[in-house]
């Protein structure tokens, strides 16, 4: 049987920087083999192995590969919503947040409002130094469509399955594993300024300095350490899991520098500040009293203990709203005030964001 020509998609690519990078288990491209019959297993079915449309790297064909986080349910996430909202109206006074709404000072809610454009803006920044480890090409405007197109997919997702494997098909190349990984490393280096900040901060809301609150201080500093090592060190951190196990979809840490894990927690840590912020003026706006910045204070207590719970349900609705409530108390601020700031936050840095990225998403995605 006669040899056919290697096709494009089998053929080394290369741009303008030179060769692609072989794929993510470090094999080369190969070229076509010659035509095989199909092979059965003992059943006398063909072997699913032979199937066509299955893809390796983005838009690359190759082996089916397991998924890359494990799914749930997608009722799951609409369920602890509906428990949550419901929780919500049972134990807060509407009256008391509508009357709220109704006295409400809009102009610090129009500042919170733009303070959403910064907070992406950053975070777009803080993803570019993972992106273009993985892709050298990517360039910041590209970083940035990826966060805000995967922000509205991860709103109907849970577990930030949106941005896993959103991200990557934002980009439109390269291989998925990698970007899935780089998103990866990115919610681990989300974990350090909520430890450190939020620790400082529950000390300062706390009415003494109780064994409880100084142990959970402890706690939380002694993790933020952790976090710190490890990003700081992220070749030795690829060396010590490759010394292991042979890992799909990190080979990038091999020329990820302390800089670049180091900027994008810097990153995390500016947007934790920007959001506290934006908290602040939406409580000013509903009638608080405290200062500002102890309203502030009482913010990053709130959006710390928020990063740090499992996001099940849409926009971390619920988790957000009873921390408010919690620590915006102990500055004499009433739930009902505490609970509206917290809604306000939810459209401001939730919804909005979500629409106008699910209203831009089919021209977000990289094709070239």
């Amino acid at each position: 049987m006669s040899k056919r020509a290697p096709s494009p998609a089998s053929s080394p690519r290369t741009d303008e920087s030179g060769p692609i990078p072989p794929g993510p288990f470090g094999q080369p491209d190969q070229p076509d083999q010659p035509d095989q019959p199909d092979q059965t297993d003992q059943t006398g079915q063909p072997d699913q192995t032979g199937q066509t449309g299955q893809t390796d790297q983005i838009g690359q064909p190759g082996q089916p590969r397991p998924p890359i986080i494990p799914r749930l349910p997608g009722w799951v996430r609409w369920v602890a919503t509906a428990v949550v909202v419901t929780a919500i109206a049972l134990n807060v006074d509407e009256r008391a947040m509508l009357e709220a709404v109704r006295r409400a000072d809009w102009r610090p809610a129009a500042g919170a409002l733009f303070l959403a454009l910064p907070n992406f803006l950053v975070a777009g920044w803080g993803w570019h130094r993972i992106a273009r480890r993985i892709d050298p090409s990517t360039r910041y405007p590209e970083a940035l469509k990826a966060v805000v197109g995967s922000h509205a997919l991860s709103f109907w997702t849970p577990a930030r399955i949106g941005d896993f494997a959103g991200r990557g098909w934002i980009h439109g190349r390269g291989d998925g594993w990698a970007w899935a990984s780089g998103v990866g490393l990115e919610s681990y280096l989300r974990y350090g300024p909520p430890l450190l900040l939020g620790s400082l901060a529950v000390l300062a809301l706390g009415p003494r300095p109780t064994v409880a609150w100084q142990l959970m201080a402890a706690v939380s500093l002694g993790l933020f350490v952790v976090v710190l090592v490890v990003a700081l060190h992220p070749r030795r951190l690829h060396a010590w899991i490759f010394k292991r196990k042979e890992w799909p979809g990190l080979e990038f840490l091999r020329s990820t520098t302390s800089a670049d894990t180091g900027s994008a927690m810097a990153a995390n840590a500016l947007r934790l500040t920007i959001a506290a912020t934006q908290l602040a003026l939406l409580a000013t706006a509903f009638g608080a009293q405290p200062s500002f910045v102890w309203l502030m204070i009482a913010g990053v207590a709130t959006l710390s203990l928020k990063n740090v719970v499992p996001n099940l349900t849409l926009g971390d609705l619920g988790v957000r709203e009873a921390s408010a409530a919690f620590f915006f108390a102990t500055l004499g601020v009433t739930t009902a005030v505490g609970v509206d700031a917290s809604l306000g936050l939810y459209v401001v840095n939730i919804l909005v964001p979500a629409a106008v990225g699910a209203l831009l998403m089919p021209r977000l995605r990289r094709t070239d």
